[in-house]
């Protein structure tokens, strides 16, 4: 198991750490918690990422998506508004 940083985490989605550090919160991010530090299992983010990606076009069309899921997993592109 390869476990990831938030930081790391955060270049691969091209999101900030903080908004990393909120889907963990919020449990949209498959995370292990070691302490006070927050470690991301690299394969359960794949197939999460997967996952949602077959899911995103549904998930937006029937609103399922939380506003404040990142842009790029909602499946828009820069300067998009989604849900209107």
């Amino acid at each position: 198991m390869k476990l990831i940083t938030v930081k790391e985490t955060a270049s691969l989605l091209r999101v900030t750490p903080q908004s990393v550090y909120r889907m963990v919160r919020a449990g949209v991010v498959p995370s292990l918690h070691m302490g006070r530090q927050v470690r991301i299992d690299a394969a359960a983010l794949e197939r999460w990422l997967i996952e949602r990606s077959s899911a995103t076009g549904d998930a937006q069309q029937e609103g399922l998506l939380p506003r404040s899921t990142p842009a790029c997993l909602r499946g828009e592109t820069p300067g998009q508004q989604g849900g209107t």
